[in-house]
C-alpha cells in the first residue's frame, strides 16, 4: 500500500513538473521564438524590397524611386501653400496686422489690418518700400536688425515709430518668426501691433 501512495506521488510530481515545463514553453520559450522568427522575415522582406528596388533593369526601378520623390516633394509644397493660405485667412479673420516677406525680407503680403495700422496701402508696403516710411531716428537701427533677424534666422522683435500717409506717426511693436527649409531662409511671417495712438 505503501509503495502505490509512493508512485501516486511521483506521478503527481512528474505531472506538475511537466505542466511547469509546458507552461514555461508556452509563455516564454515559444513567443520567443515566435518573435525571432517573425524579425528575421521582417529583415528577409526588407532585404527583398531593396533588392527589387536596386535591381538593374534599363534604370527604371530607380528611376521610379526619384519620380515618386519628387511627386511626394511637389505634394509636401502643395500642402505647405494651403497650411500659408488658411493661416493668410485665419489672420485676416481675427483683424491681426501681419505680413509676410520672401527669402530677401522684401515683403510679398501686407494684411488689410496692417494697412489700417501703418496708415499705408499695400503699394506703400510690398517689397522694400515699408522702410521708406520709418522715421529717420529709427531708419538705420531697424533695417540692421531686419538684416541680423534673417542672416541669423533670429527672432524680429523690435519697436519703432512709422510714418502715415496722413501726416501722423504711429509707434509700432513688430514681432517676426522665419520659415527656415534645408536650404536655408525661405521667408517671414511678421505681425505688428499698435503702441499707443497716432501723433
Amino acid at each position: 500500500m505503501a509503495k502505490e501512495t509512493s508512485v501516486a506521488e511521483i506521478a503527481g510530481s512528474i505531472t506538475t513538473v511537466s505542466g511547469g515545463l509546458w507552461g514555461f514553453w508556452i509563455k516564454v520559450v515559444k513567443p520567443y521564438f515566435e518573435r525571432k522568427k517573425k524579425k528575421q522575415n521582417e529583415i528577409y522582406l526588407m532585404i527583398q524590397n531593396i533588392h527589387s528596388e536596386l535591381r538593374f533593369n534599363g534604370g527604371s526601378s530607380i528611376k521610379d524611386a526619384v519620380l515618386r520623390l519628387e511627386k511626394g516633394q511637389s505634394t509636401i509644397l502643395y500642402k505647405l501653400e494651403d497650411i500659408e493660405e488658411n493661416q493668410k485667412i485665419s489672420l485676416n479673420i481675427n483683424k491681426v496686422a501681419f505680413w509676410y516677406s520672401d527669402s530677401d525680407g522684401g515683403c510679398t503680403y501686407a494684411s488689410p489690418q496692417l494697412e489700417i495700422v501703418l496708415g499705408r496701402g499695400s503699394n506703400d508696403i510690398l517689397g522694400n518700400k515699408w522702410l521708406a516710411w520709418i522715421i529717420p531716428e529709427d531708419k538705420e537701427r531697424i533695417f540692421d536688425a531686419w538684416r541680423f533677424s534673417i542672416e541669423n534666422k533670429f527672432v524680429f522683435d523690435e519697436e519703432y515709430t512709422f510714418k502715415r500717409s496722413d501726416g501722423k506717426h504711429q509707434k509700432v511693436w513688430a514681432l517676426a518668426f522665419h520659415k527656415t527649409t534645408s536650404s536655408g531662409h525661405s521667408g517671414t511671417l511678421g505681425k505688428i501691433e499698435p503702441i499707443g495712438e497716432p501723433y
